[in-house]
């Protein structure tokens, strides 16, 4: 039996060679991954880390552990609403910066950028 113009969806999480059979049709083949499999190339050299705590949080008091991929950035915390409620800028590769401001209860999003670039976000709840 021939399939003609056959299109066929595969999922391969990794790099190597994969046999396929066409119950229907009979067909079988075989194909190979040899690139990335996920579609988006990781960088390896960049190495980032953002926890915000305590999550939820219940008072006025929020700690940020942050580790940057250079010396330089910032966390920022926006609401829902894309508005940036706090924003504070960072000299080190890694620290934890202390948050005092009054919050209403909520969800806000901390953000970690370097030279201008979202790092790592992470969801904050305020009670």
């Amino acid at each position: 039996m021939t399939c003609g113009s056959c299109l066929y969806t595969v999922f391969a999480n990794e790099v190597g060679t994969y046999q396929y059979t066409d119950s229907n049709s009979g067909l079988n083949g075989s194909f190979t991954v040899t690139g990335s499999t996920s579609g988006v190339e990781e960088n390896a050299e960049v190495k980032s880390e953002l926890s915000v705590f305590p999550n939820p949080c219940s008072n006025n008091e929020i700690s940020v552990n942050y580790s940057l991929p250079t010396n330089e950035g910032s966390v920022q915390l926006t609401n829902l609403a894309g508005q940036i409620i706090f924003s504070a800028a960072v000299q080190n590769k890694e620290g934890i910066l202390t948050i005092n401001q009054e919050l209403e209860a909520g969800v806000y999003i901390c953000t970690l950028l370097s030279e201008g670039t979202i790092v790592e976000t992470k969801k904050l709840i305020i009670k």
